[in-house]
């Protein structure tokens, strides 16, 4: 079995193998840096909903050449963000969303060629409103 531990000061979250994510063509690959977690919480009530969502992304290595010779640490980050729907009318709603509240520099996993990635919106705020007949 595999196990590791992420501590997070008062905090600790024991990984294992139950829900082991893999690889089609090796399933028993264990998770590895690079990897995340995503915790939500929301709640609907009369008027709309609310929720609050967490991640945490694991520091990966990438390739800082295309040779794939040489090698550099792309840091782990936490990202934050909030959202709320208010149900204006049967048909009308609007939701406000914003993520990144915590505004850390951090690089997409969308490396070319196993890079390091662009680098991952600040915070930001969207409002919206939709009409559904």
């Amino acid at each position: 079995m595999y196990e590791q531990r992420f501590d997070f000061g008062a905090i600790s979250l024991l990984g294992h193998d139950r829900y082991k994510r893999g690889f089609g063509h090796a399933p028993e690959t264990p998770l590895y840096p690079g990897d995340r977690l995503h915790l939500s919480l929301s709640r609907q009530t009369g008027w709309g909903e609310w929720g609050l969502r967490w991640q945490q992304v694991w520091s990966r290595t990438y390739y800082t050449n295309t040779a794939r010779t040489q090698t550099a640490e792309s840091p782990s980050y936490r990202l934050l963000g909030a959202s709320l729907t208010w149900h204006v009318h049967r048909h009308l709603e609007a939701s406000l969303v914003a993520d990144n509240l915590n505004n850390s520099r951090y690089l997409l996993d969308n490396g070319f060629n196993g890079g390091p990635g662009t680098e991952g919106p600040g915070r930001n705020v969207k409002l919206s409103i939709s009409a559904r007949y």
